[in-house]
C-alpha cells in the first residue's frame, strides 16, 4: 500500500525543527566546516552527510536554460530503517546560501537527517550559482551572460526541474519545504509558470519557512 500524500509526521518534524534552533551548534564550528569544504573541495556528501553515518548520494539536474544544478539525496536513516518506499521531501535553502544550510547542525537538530531517522527519503537542492551547481551545458561562470538571470528563472527553470527530477526518480509525490525566497519563487512559478493542477500532480504539499511575497527597493545590479 502506498503512502498518503498528505503526512501529519512531517509537519510535527518541521515544527520541531523550529525548536531546535535554540540548540544551534557553535558558530565556531560551523565555521570550521565551511572553511574545511572550501579548502579541500570535498563534496556535501563526503564532508557533511557521510562521516554522520548515513547513506549520501549525489545527482546532476540540468534546467531547461542549461544550469546543471546538484542535487544531494540522503536516502534512508542511520540505521537503515525498513525496506519499501519512503515518501520522498525536498528541501530548498534561501537566497545567499545553499543547501549546506540545512546541514550544519548536529544530526538530531538538523532537518534532513531527522526526516530520513524517521522514515523518509531526503533530497536537498543547491541553486544555480552556489558552490555546488555553478556548471552550465556552454557558459562559464566567467561570463556575464551565465549571471543573466532573476527570481524568474529560478521559478521557470529550477523549481520545474528539480522538483520534476525528484518526482521520476522515486515516482512518488514529494513534500516541499522551503526556506525564504522559496515561498516567492514557487507562488510565482504556481501562478504563473505551472498550472496548479499540474504541480498538484507532482508535489503533494509546500511548507514554507519564512517566506516573503513582496519585495521592495531592489534594483537589478546589471
Amino acid at each position: 500500500m502506498g503512502f498518503r500524500c498528505f503526512n501529519w509526521r512531517l509537519v510535527i518534524f518541521f515544527v520541531l525543527s523550529m525548536g531546535f534552533q535554540g540548540e544551534l551548534a557553535g558558530a565556531h564550528g560551523r565555521r570550521q566546516l565551511v572553511q574545511s569544504l572550501e579548502a579541500a573541495d570535498d563534496g556535501v556528501c563526503t564532508a557533511v552527510v557521510s562521516p554522520q553515518g548515513y547513506e549520501c548520494r549525489e545527482y546532476e539536474v540540468k534546467t531547461q536554460d542549461g544550469y546543471i544544478l546538484t542535487m544531494h539525496r540522503i536516502p534512508q536513516g542511520r540505521g537503515g530503517g525498513s525496506a519499501g518506499k519512503r515518501q520522498p521531501v525536498l528541501l530548498q535553502h534561501g537566497v545567499l546560501s545553499d543547501g549546506l544550510t540545512w546541514l550544519l547542525n548536529p544530526p538530531r537538530q538538523s532537518l534532513p537527517f531527522v526526516l530520513a531517522d524517521n522514515g523518509f527519503d531526503v533530497w536537498i537542492t543547491h541553486g544555480r550559482g552556489t558552490r555546488w551547481s555553478r556548471r552550465h551545458e556552454s557558459l562559464k561562470t566567467s561570463d556575464t551572460a551565465y549571471w543573466a538571470w532573476s527570481w524568474d528563472e529560478l521559478a521557470s527553470y529550477d523549481l520545474p526541474a528539480t522538483v520534476g527530477f525528484v518526482f521520476r526518480k522515486t515516482g512518488q509525490k514529494l513534500h516541499y519545504v522551503g526556506h525564504s525566497m522559496v515561498g516567492d519563487f514557487t507562488y510565482f512559478n504556481a501562478k504563473h509558470v505551472i498550472l496548479p493542477s499540474t504541480l498538484n500532480y507532482f508535489v503533494c504539499m509546500f511548507c514554507y519557512l519564512l517566506p516573503p511575497l513582496q519585495l521592495q527597493q531592489l534594483t537589478d545590479v546589471g
